[in-house]
């Protein structure tokens, strides 16, 4: 029944307005913590003696999460006449010897227009501190911008060699935030020629809708998981 609902919620997700997600946001975070609640002894025998792997169902649940994300990122590449647009979250890539975490950041879906070089394959349990100036925006101002990846030459040269390694002329980027409000990735889309086709407003105010749309389908991608 539960799988059920969360497969009606995926769409409710994608075809739906802010005060939609909103609902659908405060619904995950209910169900997140029933199912805490329910966490009992036989539950966790039975995910012992299973494994780790998650059930046909599950896998259903999350592979459709996976193409609406997809569909979703695609639509904004289209919309926006962008050339390149992905979503990356954090995580944990390891642990260190002293036991602190590293601190990581993965692309999970990118989708690029005819004749762009894709970086996903080589965007993989990336060292956030390495961005930290991105980081910092999303977490503060919830936006990245870059106008002319240029102007990062002498103040950001990590990301300015990044941008040029990956032929980018500008970039904008929206935080990511899961229903407890922490910044948990970014939506962001490129342009491999300095965008003069979309207002920037224009670009921001379509990756604040998606950004939250996206962030809903994550959470409930993360109940699925637990």
């Amino acid at each position: 029944m539960e799988i059920s609902y969360l497969k009606q919620l995926v769409e409710l997700i994608s075809n739906s307005g802010i005060a939609i997600v909103c609902s659908a946001v405060l619904l995950i975070f209910t169900i997140t913590m029933f199912k805490k609640q329910q966490k009992t002894l036989d539950e966790v025998t039975k995910s012992l003696s299973r494994g780790s792997h998650p059930s046909s169902e599950d896998t259903e649940v999350l592979e459709t999460i996976n193409e609406k994300i997809h569909e979703e990122v695609a639509g904004v590449l289209n919309s926006l006449s962008s050339d390149r647009a992905y979503v990356y979250l954090y995580h944990n890539g390891g642990v260190s010897s002293s036991g602190l975490f590293f601190q990581r950041m993965s692309c999970i879906c990118e989708v690029v227009d005819s004749g762009v070089l894709p970086v996903s394959s080589s965007s993989q349990n990336l060292h956030k501190g390495a961005y930290s100036n991105l980081c910092k925006a999303l977490a503060t101002q919830g936006q990245f911008v870059v106008d002319d990846t240029e102007s990062l030459k002498d103040t950001d040269g990590f990301m300015y060699q990044r941008y040029q390694s990956e032929h980018t002329e500008s970039a904008y980027v929206k935080s990511l935030n899961d229903s407890l409000g922490r910044s948990i990735g970014f939506i962001g889309v490129d342009y491999c020629s300095l965008n003069n086709l979309v207002d920037n407003d224009m670009i921001l105010e379509v990756l604040t809708a998606v950004s939250q749309r996206v962030s809903a389908l994550v959470d409930v991608k993360s109940v699925v998981s637990k």
